[in-house]
């Protein structure tokens, strides 16, 4: 049975939500304007405590190192969970027509998070449809818009895909 939950603070839509310490997260999205049909991408992270989202408490933005990251604003990006408090956000549309293989790095430390744009690169410029990668012990994987299968390793830290092959078209 479906149950309403408090709003976001500011609406949005494609945001990454993301599960971690009793709290879920909504990293960026897109903002809709419905009247000019125009679309902002968002660098706002909210979170609320998972037992306070039945009783409508408000959710609360969260604060980060390097707000002005240009990197930050994006929607349909992958999310998993590292080791030592780090979530790692990668790929997704980062403007218009425009998609990343950017790995952006977030350590959770007291209610504050700090955002790295590390070296780590994925494979591709891709993003993430169904926000569903799953968990097999270290292992994380899902499936990108093209159908391209991603693994991450948290123990090697390293990201790998399989190209669908179904959707590759031959050269004439």
């Amino acid at each position: 049975r479906w149950k309403e939950i408090s709003s976001l603070n500011e609406e949005r839509i494609d945001g990454i939500p993301f599960i971690s310490r009793n709290k879920l997260y909504i990293f960026g999205g897109v903002q809709l304007n419905r009247i000019s049909k125009s679309y902002a991408f968002k660098s706002t992270i909210e979170a609320i405590e998972i037992k306070d989202i039945m009783i409508k408490e408000t959710w609360t933005q969260i604060r980060y190192e390097n707000e002005d990251n240009p990197s930050l604003p994006r929607s349909l990006g992958g999310v998993v969970y590292a080791e030592d408090n780090l979530i790692l956000i990668f790929g997704g549309q980062i403007q218009k027509g425009l998609l990343s293989d950017d790995i952006l790095i977030f350590k959770e430390e007291d209610d504050e998070i700090n955002i790295d744009l590390g070296d780590l690169k994925l494979p591709k410029k891709t993003a993430f449809i169904e926000n569903n990668l799953s968990s097999l012990y270290k292992n994380f994987f899902g499936f990108d818009i093209f159908g391209d299968l991603f693994f991450y390793n948290t123990g090697t830290d390293m990201f790998h895909y399989m190209l669908n092959t179904n959707c590759l078209e031959e050269d004439n």
